[in-house]
């Protein structure tokens, strides 16, 4: 049985960057988010897919 909620997967760094990669799992949706940040810029993509079928992906840029 899986977990309502993973949240911190791993950070995977490279140089002064670093990628955070989440998964939230719930009943109706799966949500994947990744965050890249380089120095103070911080990237964040979450791709959503529902039931029925369909996609939200947000994009933030924090400066």
């Amino acid at each position: 049985m899986l977990p309502e909620s993973w949240d911190d997967l791993g950070w995977i760094t490279n140089g002064m960057g670093c990628l955070k990669t989440t998964l939230v799992v719930s009943r109706n949706n799966i949500s994947i988010s990744l965050t890249l940040q380089l120095g103070y810029t911080a990237i964040m993509v979450t791709t959503l897919p529902l039931i029925p079928v369909s996609l939200k992906t947000d994009v933030w840029l924090i400066i």
